[in-house]
């Protein structure tokens, strides 16, 4: 039996008993849930050797198949197997637990890192924007708002975690920023001259924007980033 059914071709989809537009909020929100399904999963792959934390994120890709489930068909079995309450009481279980072996997060810190750090950071903007739309889908209930909620933060804490195991020292904002000045032109407004500055790299990199030239250049390891708008280069 073929997977497509061509019945979504003219821009409609069946959403519990009513066939509604593939545009509106509440498919909206079933497709970001789904991406962040997604992104999650992408963190389970990477974290694979770690049984413990993967079946946890597993037991994460359970739930939103869950969500999804129930904002497609409340009636559905699920309704009543499901403790929401409880999950998300298992999520803030989790993250003071991990936050206790971590260090005290005094800066903000730079989005990154390997062993699947990375992959966490990408798949909680992803988390976030489904909290978003959420809000502007009528059919979700406070519980998922705040299942979705909690998991943000659930993943910002793994990726540290994960960070942390493997020994890769987390990038704090004032680290790269350290090394910028500002054409004096510019007088250091970000909106009309736009900085960005690189922590470190091993080649001249350059960028421009309709409202600024920006150059770095390589400095004993480190890069001193100089800024400059259009009409007062460096």
């Amino acid at each position: 039996m073929p997977i497509y059914t061509r019945t979504g071709d003219s821009g409609s989809t069946q959403l519990g008993s009513t066939r509604i537009f593939k545009g509106s909020s509440a498919i909206q929100a079933l497709g970001v849930l789904d991406e962040l399904d997604a992104a999650i999963g992408i963190v389970a792959s990477k974290i694979s050797s770690d049984t413990a934390k993967c079946d946890a994120v597993q037991r994460i890709q359970a739930i939103l198949y869950v969500i999804r489930t129930l904002m497609h068909n409340p009636e559905s079995k699920f309704s009543t197997e499901i403790d929401m309450e409880a999950q998300v009481k298992s999520l803030e279980t989790e993250i003071d637990r991990m936050d206790e072996e971590l260090p005290a997060l005094t800066d903000f810190i730079l989005q990154g890192g390997g062993g699947g750090a990375a992959e966490c950071h990408f798949a909680r903007c992803v988390c976030r924007r489904a909290e978003q739309v959420l809000w502007n889908t009528n059919d979700a209930v406070p519980l998922y708002f705040t299942y979705i909620n909690r998991l943000s933060d659930y993943l910002f804490t793994l990726a540290r975690y994960i960070n942390n195991l493997h020994g890769s020292k987390e990038i704090c904002l004032h680290q790269p920023l350290s090394n910028l000045r500002f054409c004096k032109s510019c007088t250091g407004v970000l909106c009309t001259c736009i900085a960005v500055a690189y922590a470190s790299c091993s080649v001249i990199r350059w960028a421009k924007t309709p409202s600024a030239v920006l150059w770095s250049r390589v400095m004993q390891g480190h890069t001193m980033v100089l800024v400059g708008c259009e009409g007062h280069p460096m």
